[in-house]
């Protein structure tokens, strides 16, 4: 196998909303129309993709968005992704 590269998937970021609250100049989704109604992640289809990423062997875990905040589960997708050993990051 010489020569043979191997790869990984390491890290994923994951959309938990399009919402946001704040309407940054820069950024597309607090203003853009499209995203002021899109639904949150579902806890129950986030639990199965986690499972399913960390069979992958994923370590790294960003929940974002929009503003991955307002999501009500946020804290229990946190500490979902910690449960299946992914070092878990938010970016607001």
């Amino acid at each position: 196998m010489e020569g043979e590269r191997i790869l990984m998937l390491l890290l994923c970021n994951y959309y938990v909303t399009y919402r946001c609250n704040a309407f940054c100049k820069f950024c597309h989704f607090g203003v853009h129309e499209n995203f002021k109604d899109t639904p949150f992640a579902d806890l129950e289809v986030y639990k199965d993709n986690i499972r399913q990423l960390s069979e992958l062997g994923v370590k790294f875990l960003d929940l974002t968005g929009g503003e991955p905040l307002l999501h009500k589960d946020i804290h229990l997708m946190a500490e979902y992704a910690k449960q299946h050993k992914m070092q878990t990051s938010i970016t607001s």
